[in-house]
């Protein structure tokens, strides 16, 4: 648990901005559902947002079409956008007998067949609006033996090797769909599929992309953040990645009074009473080193390599909780307070 005492004693840490966020996120968001979408499943509706969360339209690229000729996409407003999708495979199928239902069988149960023999097939979006983005990259099928290797040019997350044993929602990272962050810079964004599965059994899989403007954000709010001598509460959000192996990870708090805090963490949640706020965080946790805000936010380049000690070392796979913890002299009372939590899924 948490004490008052001497936690303003530690270095402030140094800070680093990464330069992909200082360009403007105006990009455009898209929804696809690769597959044989009009034999047997169509294309989910326009209210489903599957893993990432973002509703809107689902254009229907079908590979044997798409293979042929770039295809035009529409965008979340169901309206032409000027950018396109092709590739250089083609094969698609559909799921029988069906193991899935609703959305998930729409988006799931067909898909773009990728090949196991050492071929990487080749996604390549053009005349997309330069940005940062997110891409949510499907591939499942019902059979559970495919696995498909899937990397995007330019991100900094790692190849994501996704596939097995699923029955349905809630999604599955790692399994039913990877996460990767990407900067475009020249209007295009290429995504990489390579099937994984062991000799004789089924080939890789793409069954839909997502792609968010702007970056999605990074994991998923939590707890209370009351008010503190600015009159707002303090609000955690990340960004950058959350890949161990990207190392990339920026923690940001505000609004702030203009003293010093700390983010601290830990693998479970709380909401109890504590000083003019609550604490959010329980079980062991990791203090990191004390910083201080600059207009009103606090920003900390986690650094995944150096945890606070052996039992907060991070890992890909493991989720942790995440709060902000600061003086505030003017707010009165305990002279101190904290932000709301923010929980983190670590990918490879």
């Amino acid at each position: 648990m948490l004490t008052r005492s001497p936690w303003f004693r530690r270095p402030p840490a140094t800070l680093f901005a990464a330069a992909w966020l200082a360009v403007s996120a105006s990009g455009q968001g898209f929804n696809l559902d690769v597959g044989s979408n009009l034999i047997l499943f169509p294309a989910p509706s326009p209210n489903y947002g599957a893993a990432s969360g973002q509703v809107g339209s689902w254009t229907a690229v079908d590979p044997p079409l798409f293979w042929l000729a770039p295809t035009p996409l529409d965008g979340l407003d169901g309206l032409p956008t000027g950018a396109t999708l092709e590739t250089d495979v083609q094969g698609s199928f559909p799921t029988f007998p069906s193991v899935l239902s609703g959305e998930e069988q729409k988006l799931l149960e067909d898909g773009q067949a990728v090949p196991n023999l050492g071929v990487t097939a080749t996604w390549t979006f053009r005349g997309l609006a330069n940005g940062a983005y997110t891409v949510y990259t499907y591939s499942w099928t019902a059979s559970g033996n495919t696995l498909t290797d899937v990397t995007v040019d330019g991100s900094t997350d790692p190849l994501q090797t996704l596939g097995g044993p699923w029955t349905g929602p809630p999604f599955q990272l790692g399994v039913t769909h990877s996460i990767h962050a990407v900067l475009v810079t020249n209007g295009e964004l290429i995504i990489h599929g390579k099937g994984n599965g062991p000799a004789g059994l089924d080939t890789g899989a793409i069954n839909g992309i997502q792609i968010i403007p702007g970056g999605a954000a990074i994991g998923a709010s939590y707890c209370i953040a009351a008010a503190n001598s600015t009159g707002g509460g303090a609000l955690m959000s990340a960004t950058g990645s959350a890949s161990v192996a990207a190392n990339a990870l920026v923690l940001h708090s505000g609004p702030v009074p203009a003293q010093p805090g700390l983010f601290y963490y830990g693998p479970a949640q709380t909401q109890v009473p504590f000083g003019n706020g609550f604490r959010c965080v329980d079980g062991v946790v990791g203090r990191l080193d004390v910083v201080n805000p600059a207009g009103g936010q606090y920003t900390f380049a986690l650094d995944v390599t150096s945890p606070p000690s052996a039992q907060t070392l991070i890992t890909a796979g493991s989720t942790w909780n995440f709060q902000n913890w600061y003086r505030d002299p003017a707010g009165g009372g305990a002279f101190f307070n904290l932000s709301d939590g923010l929980e983190v899924m670590f990918l490879p």
